[in-house]
């Protein structure tokens, strides 16, 4: 019998807690800062792997939609992230998505394997 982490886990690589807040996102080629006060962050990202992340929303995102943000991983210099969302579950005015990355360069994904296999 497989274990409920196997059957739930959709991911090929592992993923691991990360935990960074984005106040500059753009939604789709926009931007949405100017909606929200500078007081808190619009993303914060939850969990990343070399395929994607998970995080959370202020503003309101859906299936389908491309999320670009500059993006810190260790040490390394921050670089540009696109990812496109894949699923969304809304949690009262708060939304919890799932984005594959769109475009990484081999050195990106490279960070981001670093980052996973040290913690």
């Amino acid at each position: 019998m497989e274990s409920p982490r196997y059957i739930l886990e959709k991911r090929d690589n592992k993923r691991k807690n990360f935990f960074q807040d984005i106040y500059y996102p753009c939604i789709n080629n926009q931007s949405v800062h100017k909606n929200y006060s500078d007081k808190y962050p619009i993303i914060s990202l939850l969990d990343i792997s070399e395929s994607g992340m998970r995080l959370s929303s202020l503003a309101p995102v859906n299936v389908g939609d491309f999320i670009s943000f500059l993006i810190k991983v260790g040490d390394n210099p921050s670089f540009w992230c696109l990812c496109q969302v894949k699923w969304v579950n809304c949690i009262g005015n708060n939304y919890l998505a799932g984005c594959q990355f769109f475009i990484l360069t081999k050195d990106q994904r490279g960070y981001i394997r670093e980052y996973i296999e040290k913690n």
